[in-house]
């Protein structure tokens, strides 16, 4: 599951705390005081930190392209047989198939 955080300060501690609160796979954390970024901009940047503390920065660029760069990542996660796939989808996986079994 992928969660976002909006923040005007501390922002990496603010967005692992909802990680870690909400159960999250990956965050993407905003921080919403950077001028010419965010609200009323064409353009974005933000940091996506996922369940391991892997931090990756997106520096700015268009908003589309920053949605591109995110849902690639969140994507990623999806793959069958990626070993970058996190708990939840194993967990998710396993609730859908029952024992957890392969369903081939």
């Amino acid at each position: 599951m992928v969660g976002f955080a909006a923040e005007t300060s501390n922002l990496i501690a603010h967005a692992k705390d909802k990680l870690t609160a909400k159960g999250l796979d990956l965050i993407v954390a905003n921080d919403v005081t950077i001028e010419g970024a965010g609200f009323g901009s064409e353009q974005n940047t933000a940091t996506l930190i996922d369940r391991q503390g892997a931090l990756t920065e997106l520096p700015l660029m268009p908003k589309r392209a920053l949605a591109d760069a995110i849902l690639n990542r969140a994507q990623s996660y999806f793959t069958p047989n990626n070993p970058a796939r996190l708990p939840s989808q194993l967990r998710e996986d396993a609730s859908t198939h029952g024992s957890g079994s392969d369903p081939r």
